[in-house]
């Protein structure tokens, strides 16, 4: 395969393919930012009395301790122990309502640096600057907890000063994090607006060779360059002049965008693309990639982001058959956060929403069931309620189209089985399949007493939002590598069911040696955690580099020592 011209190459140690949270707190640990336990005096020991005795009796940096000892016996919300580690230090007990503050303080050892790049496809937060226009939610996660080491993020809150068990909307996250690089001197490890194309290792030279393209901005100027009239011009002349200088001056600048294509080598990759590089999980159904309006844009979408740009444009919206009183119908698919957030979404618009799911609404698994604070997520609850109440006293589709007082329906149980165009848009649904199945209960209109389940129903919509997960997209890897990547190797890599298998001391992947894996790609969907990842990877990459530097220096001592003696049997003879 011919392998493209690059326009410039560098070399580095370690190349970090993402800039979000988790590639930001590698980055802070590889500049020579390291931890330390603070706990040592009585005043702010660890409440963990295992974990604190092992931490008392030496000084040393947790970049230079034994982090499979030290997370041993310990337990949380992630499979990956150093994860778990690293949270307790910095939220100790946080999850048994404890406020005690953080067990770890920070030197900075700018000798210890390691030489790193961050290559991201947008600014320093990852997917949390794509998120940002909808400032009227909030981050899952309390505020405390979306915080990345040592800096508080009132100092940055877009909001003015907040408690730190409430939560943060996602424009002032992702503002934190930008300001976060910029205020540790974090810019010079960032190539912003670089895609990844190409990964292999190259035997030869005992390295990653990484092919990636940048976007850059060249402004230039139109205006042609206007001479100084001279002197004996009469004044209409000057007068002339003067209005086109000053119709030349309005005129813009025009943006020319050029692409910058660099070959990288590097001794260690790290895969922190998180949920940037995933692509959205499809129903794969007739009619769901195909349908588009007039203007060639889809209206069957997978993102917040699509849906935004419906809501903020009503010539987008396809107007439904008269049997719908006119409202235009979205039909909302998925069960978790993000179906959420577009029910909430939809809430102030023009649209009335069916939403269905396949999961039952008692499910434990359902995520609304685990946000028992009514206080911490009074919207998510909203939503739940909602959910629950239709689905207790279903409305039939037909009675739900009728009815223009009626603006909102959930069915669980329900699949869609297809989009259709013609005549008019529609989708047909399978409603509460499994109930049935389960029960022997047949799901009756609240209304009309019609049987609502056991057959298939036709609902002309005008927007399909399909928000039913993302499976990571790692293509640029070498097909050998993507293939033993996930924890089944058989299925696709899926960043709950299927994330990157890896060693859960160092996260170095089992597929490759010198290839590591932090964040959601290795299951640790939460900032909270995704810090301790990049501490496993942090420390390893350390030690791997003081094993080099201790074999070098012991070869240029046996040089040294080589050297003698030949002086000395010189001298001799």
């Amino acid at each position: 395969m011919d392998q493209p011209r690059a326009d410039r190459i560098e070399s580095h140690d370690v190349l970090i393919i993402g800039n979000g949270p988790s590639a930001i707190t590698l980055s802070f640990f590889l500049s020579g930012r390291w931890p330390y336990y603070s706990g040592h005096s009585a005043d702010n020991p660890h409440p963990i009395e295992f974990l604190h005795n092992r931490l008392k009796s030496t000084n040393l940096s947790l970049m230079e301790q034994d982090l499979d000892h030290l997370s041993t016996g310990l337990t949380g919300r992630t499979l990956n122990r150093v994860s778990i580690l690293f949270d307790q230090l910095q939220n100790p007990n946080t999850d048994f309502g404890h406020r005690q503050q953080s067990t770890l303080e920070w030197r900075y050892h700018p000798d210890k640096a390691i030489d790193h790049i961050c290559l991201g496809t947008g600014l320093p937060g990852g997917l949390w600057h794509s998120l940002r226009k909808s400032k009227s939610i909030l981050t899952v996660s309390r505020q405390k907890w979306m915080q990345l080491p040592e800096m508080d993020a009132n100092e940055r809150n877009c909001l003015g000063k907040c408690e730190q068990d409430t939560r943060i909307s996602f424009g002032c996250i992702a503002q934190y994090y930008r300001d976060y690089v910029e205020h540790y001197d974090l810019s010079k490890y960032f190539r912003n607006h670089t895609r990844v194309i190409r990964v292999n290792w190259c035997a030869g030279l005992d390295c990653w060779i990484v092919d990636a393209i940048t976007r850059t901005t060249i402004t230039t100027n139109k205006r042609p360059i206007i001479s100084m009239l001279s002197a004996h011009h009469t004044g209409s002349q000057w007068l002339k002049h003067l209005t086109s200088l000053t119709k030349l001056r309005s005129c813009k600048c025009q943006n020319e965008t050029k692409w910058i294509r660099t070959r990288f080598l590097a001794k260690s990759i790290v895969l922190a693309t998180g949920a940037n590089s995933c692509s959205p999980s499809m129903l794969n159904i007739p009619g769901e990639s195909s349908i588009t309006d007039s203007s060639k844009s889809s209206t069957v979408i997978h993102s917040l982001d699509q849906l935004d740009a419906i809501l903020r444009s009503n010539s987008y919206i396809h107007r439904p058959p008269e049997s719908c009183h006119g409202s235009p119908i979205m039909l909302i698919v998925g069960s978790g956060l993000s179906a959420a957030d577009a029910c909430m979404m939809a809430a102030n618009s023009p649209f009335r929403v069916i939403h269905i799911f396949r999961r039952s609404i008692q499910d434990r698994g359902l995520i609304f069931n685990q946000l028992s604070n009514e206080n911490l997520y009074p919207e998510y609850n909203q939503i739940f309620r909602n959910m629950r109440q239709t689905v207790r006293e279903a409305q039939c589709p037909n009675c739900f189209l009728d009815s223009s007082e009626t603006i909102y329906q959930a069915y669980q149980q329900t699949s869609c089985r297809q989009i259709r165009t013609k005549p008019y848009q529609a989708v047909t649904l399978q409603i509460g399949e499994q109930q049935v199945k389960s029960t022997n209960k047949r799901l009756r209109c609240s209304k009309c007493d019609t049987a609502i389940d056991g057959k298939e129903w036709t609902i002309p919509v005008s927007v399909v939002v399909i928000l039913i997960g993302s499976k990571p997209v790692l293509d640029f890897l070498p097909s050998t590598i993507n293939q033993k990547l996930g924890t089944n190797s058989l299925e696709p890599l899926d960043i709950r069911s299927n994330p990157i298998r890896v060693n859960t001391i160092t996260h170095e992947t089992l597929a490759s040696n010198n290839l590591y894996a932090i964040g959601p790609l290795v299951g640790d969907n939460f900032v909270r955690y995704v810090q301790g990842g990049a501490l496993a990877v942090a420390a390893d990459l350390y030690r791997k580099q003081k094993v080099i530097s201790r074999i070098q220096s012991d070869n240029e001592d046996n040089c040294d020592d080589s050297d003698e003696n030949d002086c000395c049997q010189k001298t001799i003879s």
